[in-house]
């Protein structure tokens, strides 16, 4: 019998349709065949400020910083827009003409395309060779620093004679500087007619700008930067810049082109006639950045004189952004060599994408004084003298524990900025031309060339990021941990965004229909517990001493949650904006910085909490909506992980938050220690003491009836209710002591609760609900539940909470498997079960018995008032087509109600009507976007982040066991859902790089929206779990479990690897061995026929150490943490045992 493992291994082994080549010493992996697969989205990568997206048509967009800096397309555009944006190349040969990368080229001629990636993503290579003509033409992007973004492009006579050529090559329709993103996209024609182009012939060199700022006001607006763009390799071509000179010199070659243009776009094209002899190649580049200033394009015409000498140095410049980038990837533990080449590669890639959203250190722990200070009077400009005078103190240089240590002399505020203290580069929030509701902005550098420190992101998404970079700096994860918790609110929530700046919310905005307040849902709970479980592997009990120290403050966001009576008559509009509340913050973040941000007391004085208290806080404020058997009630406006089940906001409850929190539980039962004095605000005490009343209750008997549930919603929402008031009225009350029996009491009566509730929770199919409906009715005093289909999150989450024994996770997953939720063609799963949807005449049918049973739908009828129902032809009636949902319902119901000859009628029936209007589109079962969309979030999509979070889930259960049948199924499993990813298939079947991180997959088509998303961090972080490597009581273990002797091997391979100190390294991988890096430090494990582990530990002096064992002893494995060792490699020999075959 072949096990899933082994078939794994026999498809690892199969012909892919791409494959890995060495082209000027990178690294590529080669896509084959590109014309059979459909068009895709790529992204190419810089260690500075550029971004670039481009399609594989060849259609792009580029920049520097952020969008309001070039073309900045939705991705549909830039792709549907490829035959007149971006790169465009013209061969003719005779009267036959050619066009690479154009749709038109596979109807006339025999054609090949490849497109080529680096492993590092920083360079492409698209090429098309033509079968008939007998000629290859391919060009390469790459970037700089210095000169911007280049392309390089050649075209190569692989026939046997010679071919006479006339050939027109560049890039058309490029944005003027000045023009922001929005206003192309609104006004792209008004742009246009403000441009004018600029060539300076001798030197092919053309200025594109704005000959001044867009502005509808009689103010002179000067607009003193420009794009440029220059040739090189190709002196003697003409250069074109008016699209109508393309057809003009194609017919007649020696067409004399213009020098100038206005009022059009952009365009940059070589022209030129030449002989090209048998295996002869003609190259040329074109060199375009944006944004110069008339100095920079002054000293640019001066170095175009050399034109060989600036050519030299775009390349050392393109060398040198390449050597930075492999800097920050090596740094972040990117480096491993192993026989699956694909393997080392995804993993590469992962870590690439992590840092590019979370950051990373680039100078390990070091922190510059320089940099420092101006960081703390950003964010307290009112610390005092004696605590500045402890930083002044302090050398140019230091580490993070000594900062820790030094701010512990002073101030709770300088203490508290101090460790939290994060000097990450490489940050950005995700954005890209398809997530254009993200806005981002790279910054590397400042006005004066000095390296940027700082980082941006959505909460969500950045915390998920440091969860993996923390396995290559551990000590910086209790400065994630601060951070998180300095960020979160005292009603239990944290705002949307943080940034090295402090942290930022959404407010309201009526005239952008996207603007929505409110608080995710998932935020609290399993993100901060995977940093706190970490910090107390790496350092046990270090958390215990912080319990009682008042080192930590309360984000100050002016959200306000209404009352329990509101919230169960309308949790959709739960969240109150206080304007004023907005304001004085405003005020007081412009008189002393982020600081200003935070919560204040009565006398402008910051409050101040202790770990416990920040520990509690999200674990109480959640209980306190909790629905028996139905999970935690999402009345905050916003979802949860998924957001496009946007809908659930509001009845929506989560058994998801449910699952994790039993998870928390565990940890907190285990962090509090006997003997303890553990103190909190009165005001948090008394909501404890409130909650701990309802979960000393039956867990049974709360859910006999609706009655009763009723009742236990009620008593919980209003406990949350004085609480929160409490809260923004800044009552919190002195500090008093709980009781540490009275703490785990509590803890162990509501794990009986929340275990009840996941019993009860378990479908008939074996798959476990991930969210439900609520079902209030506040007149009969009525709660009940209503369960939704099944949802890949409810299953992650329950594992994941590791809720299951091994058994019953063993039993969850051949449910799983065998579901709705598997797609057998894409060997994975989506988010729910596929549906087809009704068709346009089959829903919003009422059958006329039941529209005429409320008597003033019949009235109304019979008037012909079609204001809420009208007839339709095909026997029955329909809500009027302009109320979309009960809200416009209601008004259309109250302005009825103002009509004298239908006031007693309708509010009489006002109920009815609604009723009838639910019963007709059920919008209370309604999820929100997840169910009405095809794409993303939506139907028959395969969300890759959520099949990365189950193969995680699946992973953390399986290395809990034994060497058992248990284990050996769960290991099935977890190959089983890897086998379903990206970097195990072949491209075409991905349809994209098969290494590269996307966000989705629809039903229609290949994988969408590449790079910034959340499944790289489940990636690293499942590779170090494969690799058997773990972190404990400040030691290293390597004790593979996962691992497959397939990986290992088959030849010699050499690495260069950079250390810490930045120097590099080769270093040889034996045969039957496979390297990867910790803390950036080589790790090579090789097979060895011993029945015990042996380290070997060779130092950078030529000594070494060998150690019994898979453990590396607590000094050895300090140093590697703190990045000071002076350790060469270190040699693991692993039993062959380990390996799965």
């Amino acid at each position: 019998m072949t096990t899933q493992t082994e078939s794994h291994n026999i498809k690892s082994q199969a012909n892919m349709d791409y494959n890995f080549q060495n082209i000027e010493g990178e690294r590529f992996i080669c896509i084959n065949a590109l014309e059979a697969i459909p068009t895709f989205f790529v992204s190419m990568i810089s260690a500075q400020d550029h971004w670039f997206f481009t399609a594989t048509n060849g259609a792009l967009s580029a920049g520097r910083g952020s969008p309001d800096h070039a073309l900045y397309y939705t991705v549909d555009k830039i792709i549907n827009n490829s035959n007149c944006t971006g790169p465009q190349t013209i061969v003719k040969v005779a009267d036959k003409v050619w066009e690479p990368f154009k749709s038109s080229s596979e109807r006339i001629f025999s054609i090949c395309r490849k497109i080529y990636k680096s492993i590092n993503g920083d360079t492409l290579i698209f090429e098309e060779i033509n079968n008939d003509l007998n000629l290859t033409f391919s060009y390469t992007w790459s970037t700089s620093e210095k000169y911007g973004f280049i392309r390089r492009s050649k075209l190569v006579n692989l026939g046997s004679g010679s071919i006479e050529i006339s050939l027109v090559d560049g890039l058309s329709d490029f944005l003027a500087s000045g023009v922001d993103d929005r206003t192309h996209l609104a006004y792209s024609c008004l742009t246009d007619a403000y441009k004018v182009s600029e060539l300076e012939s001798s030197k092919q060199m053309l200025v594109h700008r704005m000959v001044a700022s867009l502005v509808d006001e009689a103010i002179p607006l000067e607009c003193l930067k420009a794009t440029v763009l220059w040739s090189h390799g190709w002196d003697e071509s003409s250069i074109l810049i008016q699209e109508a000179d393309v057809e003009a010199f194609l017919d007649n070659p020696s067409f004399e082109s213009t020098h100038f243009s206005r009022g059009l776009r952009g365009c940059f094209y070589n022209a030129g006639s030449f002989q090209l002899g048998s295996k002869e190649t003609k190259s040329w580049s074109v060199v375009v950045d944006i944004d110069k200033t008339q100095s920079e394009v002054a000293t640019l015409a001066i170095a175009l004189k050399d034109k060989d000498a600036l050519w030299e140095s775009v390349t050392e410049d393109i060398a040198k952004g390449r050597n930075a980038l492999e800097e920050l990837i090596q740094a972040s533990d990117g480096l491993q060599v192993c026989s699956e080449e694909i393997v080392s590669t995804y993993h590469r890639a992962n870590v690439l994408f992590n840092i590019m959203r979370g950051g990373v250190f680039s100078d390990n722990y070091l922190i510059s004084k320089s940099l420092l200070k101006p960081h703390l009077v950003k964010h307290n400009s009112k610390l005092n003298a004696a605590d500045l005078a402890i930083i002044d103190a302090l050398p140019e240089e230091f580490n993070y524990n000594e900062l820790v240590a030094a701010s512990a002399n002073g101030s709770p505020d300088l203490q508290r900025i101090c460790n939290e203290y994060l000097p990450l580069v490489f940050s950005r929030r995700h954005g890209d031309p398809s997530r254009p509701w993200n806005r981002f902005n790279i910054k590397t550098k400042d006005e004066g060339g000095n390296p940027i420190v700082g980082f941006q992101g959505n909460w969500r998404d950045i915390f998920q990021n440091w969860e993996a970079l923390a396995w290559s700096f551990p000590y910086y994860n209790d400065a994630f941990i601060h951070k998180f918790l300095n960020a979160t609110t005292s009603d239990g929530y944290n705002p949307y965004r943080i940034t090295d700046n402090g942290i930022e919310w959404e407010e309201p905005d009526p005239t952008d229909p996207w603007a929505s307040i409110g608080y995710w849902g998932d935020h609290q709970i399993i993100y901060l517990l995977k940093l706190l479980e970490f910090t107390e592997s790496l350092k046990p009990k270090s958390l215990n001493a912080l319990m009682n120290e008042n080192l930590f403050v309360y984000a100050d966001v002016p959200y306000e949650i209404k009352d329990f009576s509101f919230l169960e008559v309308n949790p959709n509009h739960s969240i109150y904006f206080n304007e004023k509340r907005n304001e004085e913050i405003s005020k007081r973040f412009e008189l002393i910085g982020a600081d200003g941000k935070l919560v204040h007391d009565a006398d402008a004085q910051m409050v101040r909490a202790n770990l416990f208290e920040k520990l509690l806080i999200p674990l109480l404020v959640k209980l306190s909506n909790y629905i028996p058997n139905g999970g935690i009630w999402m009345n905050t406006q916003r979802p949860e992980w998924n957001d496009a089940n946007n809908a659930l906001a509001g009845f929506g409850t989560s058994m998801v938050t449910t699952y994790y929190i039993l998870r928390y539980l565990e940890f907190f039962d285990s962090l509090i220690e006997e003997g303890q004095d553990l103190q909190c605000f009165a005001s948090l005490k008394s909501l404890m003491d409130d909650l701990s009343k309802v979960f000393a209750e039956d867990p049974q008997a709360v859910n006999k009836d609706s009655h009763i549930r009723y009742q236990v919603v009620e008593k919980l929402g209003k406990a949350g209710e004085r609480y929160r008031k409490n809260v923004y009225q800044g009552a919190f009350g002195e500090k008093e002591s709980i009781q540490v029996k009275d703490l785990k009491t509590f803890i162990h009566n509501v794990q009986n609760h929340l275990k009840e509730a996941t019993r009860a929770n378990l479908r008939s199919d074996g798959l476990y609900n991930a969210y439900n409906i609520l079902h209030l009715d506040v007149n009969e005093k009525l709660a009940s539940i209503e369960h939704l289909g099944p949802m890949l999150e409810g299953q992650v989450a329950v594992l994941s909470a590791k809720a299951l024994s091994a058994k019953e996770a063993k039993a969850l997953l051949e449910s799983l498997r065998n579901s709705d939720l598997y797609c057998e063609n894409r060997k994975s799963y989506i988010l729910y079960a596929d549906k087809r949807l009704p068709a346009f005449l089959d829903y919003n049918k009422v059958n006329i018995e039941a529209a005429k049973a409320v008597p003033a739908l019949a009235h109304m009828i019979e008037q012909n008032d079609r204001r809420i129902m009208e007839a339709s032809p095909d026997d029955c009636f329909r809500f009027n087509s302009s109320i979309r949902n009960r809200f416009e319902l209601k008004e259309v119901i109250d302005q009825l109600a103002k009509d004298k000859s239908l006031e007693a009628l309708i509010v009489e029936d006002e109920k009815a009507i609604l009723e009838l209007y639910e019963a007709t589109f059920n919008h209370k079962a309604f999820t929100g976007r997840s169910g009405s969309m095809f794409a993303y979030e939506g139907l028959g999509s395969i969300y890759w982040h959520m099949v990365s979070k189950l193969m995680l889930s699946v992973q953390e259960i399986a290395l809990e066991e034994g060497q058992n049948e248990d284990f050996e199924a769960l290991v099935e499993s977890y190959y089983d859902v890897q086998e379903g990813l990206g970097f195990r298939k072949k491209a075409s079947e991905y349809g994209a790089f098969t290494a590269d991180a996307y966000s989705h997959t629809p039903s229609f088509s290949g994988a969408q929206q590449p790079g910034l998303t959340g499944m790289v961090k489940e990636g690293v972080i499942c590779r170090f779990g494969e690799l058997g490597v773990q972190f404990n009581n400040e030691t290293i273990e390597f004790k593979p479990r996962l691992l497959r002797k397939e990986e290992l091997g088959k030849e010699p391979q050499e690495a260069t690897c950079i250390y810490p100190d930045k120097s590099k390294r080769m270093i040889t991988v034996p045969v039957n061995a496979l390297l990867f890096t910790i803390t950036q430090i080589p790790v090579i494990y090789a097979l060895s026929d011993a029945e015990l582990a042996e380290i070997r530990v060779e130092f950078l002096d030529g000594t070494s150490e060998k150690i019994a064992g898979d453990i590396l002893p607590k000094s050895i494995s300090q140093s590697l943490m703190t990045r000071t060792s002076n350790v060469f490699a270190i040699y693991v020999s692993q039993p062959s045992a380990r390996f799965l075959k």
